[in-house]
C-alpha cells in the first residue's frame, strides 16, 4: 500500500518537487534501468548540483537509488518497484 505522500510544506529544501515518479513501462528492472531513467529525470530537473549518487539492488522487488550534491552528500533517497518501474522519495 502507499502512505500518504510527504507532500506538505515540511518538505524543506532538499525536495526537488517529485514525491513519486515513473522510471520505464519495462517490468522486471534492474540497477542499471534504474540509473539510466533517473539520470533522464536528473537532466530534466536542470539542477546542476545533484547528480545519481548509488544505486543498488534492496532485495525481492525493490532498487534504491541516492541522489547526492555534487560533493556526495545526500539529498534524497529515492525507492523503485522492480515490478511496476514506480518511484518514490523516502523520507
Amino acid at each position: 500500500g502507499m502512505g500518504p505522500g510527504m507532500m506538505g510544506p515540511g518538505t524543506g529544501p532538499g525536495m526537488m518537487g517529485l514525491s513519486w515518479g515513473y522510471i520505464a513501462p519495462s517490468l522486471d528492472l534492474n540497477v542499471d534501468d534504474v540509473k539510466t531513467g533517473l539520470e533522464r529525470y536528473l537532466t530534466a530537473w536542470g539542477n546542476p548540483h545533484v547528480k545519481l549518487g548509488k544505486v543498488t539492488d534492496s532485495g525481492k522487488d525493490t532498487i534504491t537509488a541516492e541522489i547526492v550534491t555534487q560533493d556526495n552528500s545526500l539529498v534524497e533517497r529515492i525507492e523503485v518497484n522492480k515490478e511496476t518501474g514506480l518511484f518514490h522519495m523516502v523520507p
